[in-house]
């Protein structure tokens, strides 16, 4: 094993894309991150995530259930049909009560779900758990 197989299997891409419209949460949450050396960025529409998926792809996207501008839903499954997508975990947020969303959340695969308003640590430790996984990429 090479050095840079041992780092990349020990911690993966630190990269967050942190797509939601409230922006209180968003750049509350990105402040955290960033305090923990997570590097992330806001995406406030359509546009802005196509832009980052070209430049540098993000390890994880934290996003909403509710947007405006895109059907999160159709968006994991776009990325899970493409091959250059389909290992970015999802972590999603929603202000929905369980019971009224149950249904729409449980089509969404396997996704981390949390729920509004949440503690960010406990996210936070879930998204810190997988960037340092033993697990390779």
């Amino acid at each position: 094993e090479t050095l840079l197989t041992i780092q990349k299997r020990k911690m993966r891409n630190k990269f967050v894309a942190i797509i939601d419209d409230d922006l209180v949460f968003a750049r509350g949450l990105a402040a955290r991150l960033s305090e923990l050396g997570i590097e992330s960025v806001l995406v406030n529409s359509a546009l802005d995530l196509l832009s980052v998926l070209s430049i540098e792809r993000p390890g994880f996207i934290i996003m909403d259930t509710m947007l405006n501008w895109i059907n999160p839903a159709e968006l994991i499954d776009s990325f899970r049909k493409n091959p250059e997508l389909r290992d970015i975990k999802v972590f999603m947020v929603t202000e929905q009560k369980p019971d009224k969303s149950s249904n729409e959340i449980r089509n969404i695969s396997d996704e981390n779900i949390f729920y509004k308003p949440l503690h960010c640590d406990h996210l936070i430790n879930m998204l810190r758990e997988e960037i340092y996984s033993d697990e390779p990429t």
